[in-house]
């Protein structure tokens, strides 16, 4: 009984200590997510700077050298722009891989607990069936122990009557 409300405990442990780890990979995928939000909104804020000076330089220069200046800031914009959507699509991957591990990690400490506490039930249920038996057995020895002394009593008492009869 002991045993396995240790192994039961055991196992609880273990599957304690992997919703612990999930946890914390789902924090960091959180933070990684945040952050890569962080570097959009900021490279979006660039592109509007960047869109902002376009602008005004363009009220200064009528010549070709503005639209070269446009697209080449603009196609740096832009890749910076996709590679930050990027890193903000894997992070948010992640933070949703480590979603379903904490769920599934939740799921499997319910499991372990559900188990042992059944398992605890059913050896409680035992240990006091087997002391219900235990009493049960120890009552009849005791009865048994009685009916010995009484039938050793009789006997002795009946050699005894007997004894005297033929002295007599």
């Amino acid at each position: 009984l002991h045993r396995r409300v240790s192994e039961l405990r055991l196992a609880l442990r273990t599957a304690e200590s992997a919703l612990d780890k999930t946890r914390a990979r789902f924090d960091a995928a959180e933070a990684s997510r945040s952050e890569a939000e962080s570097e959009a909104a900021a490279l979006r804020a660039r592109v509007w700077t960047l869109e902002g000076a376009e602008a005004l330089s363009g009220a200064r220069l009528h010549d070709g050298t503005l639209d070269l200046l446009r697209g080449e800031l603009l196609n740096e914009a832009t890749e910076e722009l996709e590679e930050a959507a990027r890193a903000t699509a894997e992070a948010e991957t992640r933070a949703l891989d480590a979603v379903d591990a904490l769920r599934r990690a939740e799921d499997a400490a319910a499991a372990v607990v559900s188990a042992a506490s059944a398992e605890v039930e059913a050896l409680s249920l035992e240990a006091a069936q087997a002391r219900f038996r235990a009493q049960a057995e120890s009552r009849d020895a005791a009865a048994a122990s009685l009916d010995s002394g009484r039938l050793l009593l009789y006997t002795t008492g009946a050699s005894g009557a007997r004894a005297s009869a033929q002295h007599r």
